[in-house]
This record gives C-alpha cells, structure tokens and sequence, in this order.
C-alpha cells in the first residue's frame, strides 16, 4: 500500500504506530539482515484525531536522532487507524479506477461523508475472488509525508499491519482453508481463508481476555455459518506478545499456532515488526 520509491543505502528504518505508541527498529539492508538498534516511544496522550500526538512525539524523535539524510523508512499502522471491509466477488471484470470507486460507495453506505477524508486501496486479489479494502486517513498520510520532507528520508512505504503480517505469513496459509487469528495489542482480527484468500473478516477491540472475546467471535461465526464444514474450523493463530500464553480449548475448532523462530529477540512493543525483520 502506498509504495512511493526504492533507496539503496546501507540502513532501513521500520516504524510500527499504534495508539500506545511508536516502535522504532533499524535495520540494516541486504541479505543478510541485523537489527541495528530498537527505540519505543510510549504515546504521551491522545487527541480528537488519535495520532497527532503521536506525529509531533516522532517529529521530536526525527529531530534529534542520529537518521542519516535519504534513510528509507516503512511504516506499519495498527488497525487503531486502519478501517477494513471486504469487497464482494464479482461478475463482471472491473478496472482499477472502477474498483476504487466501488470501494469509496461501500465504505460511504458503512460511513459516511467522512469517507471523502479516507485514501481507500484494495488488494489486487484474483477475478471473481472477494477483496479486502482499506481506508486511511488522508491527514494522517499528508502528515508523514510532511516529516519525510522536513527529515530528508525516504518514504518507502506505509502498510496496515494486517497486509503486513498476512504477506510474510504467505507460507503457512497458502492454499489453506479456515481462519486465521491475527492478534494485535487492542484487536483481535478474525480472516475467513479458502485456499489462502481472504473470504470475510472480522475485527474486534478486547482490552485483557483475548481468548474469551474469540471464543465468542467463533461462536457467533458457527451460528451465522451453518455450512461451517471441518476444513473451515481450522484455526491458524499468530499471536507475537503471546507465545508463552496456553491457548485455551475451543470447542470443535482444531487450533495451530503459526509465527517465526527467529534470532531476533523483540521487546513485546516491538511485535508488530516482527513480521517484516
């Protein structure tokens, strides 16, 4: 989502925000990748917009870090400023200004003359397949782009955690059906796979008892669902900040946790960028 330009400098920066706070990982590039240094910056406070705040903390971080000119610099949202929905599959072949436009109409039913300030992409999923949408705050983008002015790097992306985590898990779901659990800090994120595509999802906030808020999402998708077969009842869990946590049991569900085994030791604020270091 909103890849701008490449850069070929020796260092990367990865960015991961959320409303809690920034996590700030640089890496170095090539292929064989170490991480160089690990910043959190804790969110001091929140306003009507929930990431101004936010902006001006990184601002002050840009200002007096050791960045050099040109840096690329990624950056991961959360779903705290992320607005998701699923595009049904359709007849008829649409062209890319058609299914922008098809997505502005769905999120405008679901929201309303607030859409006008969202930027809306989709992803380029196969003819005739559902598609996710996504819908960022135009603010919040105009925002970034305005300190990769002001600091001299390089923008090289911004990406919904979501599209983040579900393209480096591309191995473990391709081609499987059934649902994958995304567990982020405040949402619980609840994808309907068939053959490794998106069918339907569900996002839901949770404050501590993660696992009692999915048990009753499942319930709720097995009482929708009466044709819920034993495929579909598999459920892929990836859950970084709980690897050490016992997954309770799920009533007719045949649960898997899924991740890395990596070198790399993040702090748990650092979850969100696990997936791409």
């Amino acid at each position: 989502m909103l890849r701008l330009w490449s850069n070929f400098s020796s260092q990367k920066i990865w960015l991961a925000i959320s409303v809690d706070g920034i996590a700030i990982v640089k890496q170095t590039r090539g292929l064989h990748k170490r991480v160089l240094s690990q910043r959190y910056i804790k969110a001091s406070g929140a306003d009507a917009a929930g990431w101004q705040t936010l902006i001006n903390q990184l601002d002050e971080y840009l200002s007096g870090s050791d960045i050099k000119q040109n840096t690329q610099i990624n950056i991961v949202l959360s779903s705290d400023f992320v607005r998701y929905l699923m595009l049904p599959a359709q007849q008829i072949t649409m062209s890319k200004a058609e299914k922008i436009s098809y997505a502005h109409a769905v999120f405008t039913d679901i929201y309303g003359a607030m859409v006008s300030d969202w930027h809306i992409k989709y992803h380029r999923a196969a003819p005739h397949q559902s598609t996710v949408a996504v819908a960022v705050d135009n603010a919040l983008l105009a925002a970034l782009n305005q300190l990769a002015v002001k600091h001299q790097f390089k923008l090289n992306s911004v990406q919904p955690y979501l599209m983040t985590a579900f393209n480096a898990l591309a191995r473990p779901i391709a081609s499987t059906s059934g649902h994958l659990v995304l567990l982020e800090n405040k949402k619980l994120l609840l994808v309907h796979l068939h053959k490794g595509a998106c069918q339907q999802m569900q996002v839901t906030p949770y404050s501590h008892d993660w696992q009692t808020v999915l048990n009753n999402m499942l319930n709720r998708e097995v009482l929708l669902n009466e044709r819920l077969d034993a495929t579909d009842k598999t459920l892929l869990i990836y859950a970084p900040t709980e690897k050490n946590i016992s997954l309770n049991a799920l009533n007719g569900w045949k649960t898997q946790r899924i991740g890395y085994d990596r070198n790399t030791k993040l702090a748990p604020q650092f979850y969100m960028l696990e997936a791409v270091l």
